[in-house]
């Protein structure tokens, strides 16, 4: 008895102090860089901190929604970057909170065992990396995948009614708006900063802009990130448009989903807006039986209208490069797309150098001589390379024990609920985002966004899923009451 009491009292203590050790190392690190180092990116990792700090005697959930509005204008620091460190501190106040009040950490799921094995495929890829430098990157690259897979697990734990579900949807959907409106800047502007030292963009501007053409990046500086987070969200948009009853947030989710629609077409990712379509498609497909005919025709007429519309827009007041013409211009190379044949088969020859284990987080881009070695463009085969077999199988089991808990929309128990209508929307949203890594890869070095949308696609699925389930148990009690006394 003795033995077990001062086991239990060790790892409390032990729950306790590494928090709050690994909080203050953070902290105290950070601003000693503000000090030594005064830069506006510092400063506005300080002003970050200060907000969570304000969380510290108010609902975690507040911090989560800053964190989702904040996400999409990360910027580097001498430590990793504002997302990783900013969801650091918010992790480590949570387990300092909860071991504080004796709450329940995180909620189980279905994938932990993945996750676990993923973690580890990380970890011993490392035995692949070849230098201080590489291995320096390679560990600010698990350190940014922690923080996202931690953002999964505060999603579950935090999202536990319909309110905070609708609260961090809507949350999601008015950063990508944000997002979208700095295309939109970018689009007017090309060249310009939006503001000095945080956000900025890639696109030329003047005559290059003009001969080249442009493809939006918005603050996320890649065309790749804003295409996709725009699709991933777009559903959203339209949902609370449809929600909204006063005119004025009808015509503000309107804007900001019109908005969208035009900077996507302006990203010119052919792979992004299949995607779209795909989701379009199979999002009348799952209301089928609400919709008419005449309702079918009506969406289909918008949708054309609204494409030909923009793409026409695009063209006469602005540089952006033709979607159309990029579709058109596409050639093949049996099933694969010509600007793919020069990065999959470069990228499956290095994975087979370290087919086990792979060659580290970090993926080494080579550009010299006779020797490519690109982007693999295709999240599947990017992990191949860097973490290899033992870290592609877990990831693709994750995916599918996904796809099959979002087929909770079924359940008889969520018919015409919120819940029902959010997984839905997350249903289709994970085929996109299936469809989309084929042509992208969400773990790309420098990529300090793309990750947290993964992963909180992946955590907003399993807590809408676990409210669907409590309603079906909710309901079988009040049958078993009913049975019970007829």
């Amino acid at each position: 008895m003795k033995i077990a009491w001062a086991h239990k009292n060790v790892k409390e203590w032990i729950m306790r102090v590494i928090p709050v050790s690994a909080l203050v190392l953070l902290t105290s690190l950070a601003a000693g860089y503000l000090v030594g180092r005064p830069h506006r990116r510092t400063i506005k990792l300080a002003v970050a901190l200060v907000m969570v700090g304000m969380m510290w005697r108010v609902g975690m959930i507040y911090s989560l929604y800053i964190f989702i509005i904040l996400f999409p204008f990360p910027s580097g620091v001498s430590l990793n970057n504002t997302n990783v460190i900013l969801l650091t501190i918010i992790t480590l106040i949570w387990i300092i909170r909860a071991q504080s009040g004796h709450l329940k950490l995180i909620k189980n799921t279905e994938i932990d065992k993945f996750i676990l094995i993923f973690i580890a495929a990380y970890v011993l890829s490392f035995i692949n990396v070849e230098d201080a430098q590489t291995l320096r990157f390679s560990i600010q690259i698990l350190w940014r995948e922690l923080s996202a897979i931690a953002l999964f697990y505060l999603i579950i734990r935090f999202i536990n009614d319909e309110k905070k579900l609708e609260g961090i949807t809507k949350m999601i959907a008015f950063s990508a708006g944000l997002l979208a409106l700095t295309g939109m800047f970018e689009l007017l502007f090309p060249g310009r900063t939006l503001i000095p030292g945080w956000i900025g963009f890639h696109t030329p501007s003047g005559l290059e802009a003009q001969v080249s053409g442009i493809r939006l990046g918005g603050a996320a500086q890649s065309h790749s990130v804003l295409s996709d987070y725009i699709t991933l969200t777009m559903f959203f948009m339209g949902m609370y448009f449809l929600r909204s009853k006063n005119p004025i947030q009808k015509f503000l989710w309107l804007g900001i989903a019109a908005m969208s629609f035009v900077v996507l077409l302006a990203t010119a990712n052919r792979g992004a807006f299949v995607a779209l379509m795909v989701g379009i498609f199979y999002m009348l497909y799952l209301f089928r039986s609400r919709l008419s005919i005449v309702q079918f025709v009506l969406i289909g007429t918008l949708l054309v209208s609204a494409f030909a519309v923009g793409q026409i827009m695009l063209d006469k007041y602005t540089y952006a490069v033709s979607i159309t013409q990029r579709f058109t211009g596409t050639e093949f190379h049996g099933v694969v797309p010509d600007t793919r044949v020069q990065t999959w088969m470069p990228a499956l020859e290095k994975a087979t150098e370290h087919i086990f284990f792979g060659h580290g987080p970090y993926f080494n881009i080579i550009f010299e001589g006779m020797e490519r070695n690109l982007w693999p463009h295709n999240a599947y085969i990017y992990y191949l390379c860097t973490v290899g077999l033992f870290g592609l199988i877990p990831f693709l089991l994750i995916l599918l024990t996904l796809l099959k808990i979002s087929l909770q929309h079924r359940n008889p128990a969520a018919a015409g609920t919120f819940s029902q209508f959010v997984m839905r929307i997350l249903h289709v949203n994970f085929i996109m985002f299936l469809i989309e890594q084929t042509r992208t890869d969400h773990q790309r070095n420098g990529d300090f966004i793309y990750p947290y949308i993964v992963w909180m696609l992946f955590g907003l699925i399993v807590a809408t899923a676990n409210l669907i389930k409590e309603r079906e148990r909710q309901l079988e009690g009040r049958r078993g009451q009913e049975a019970a006394q007829a």
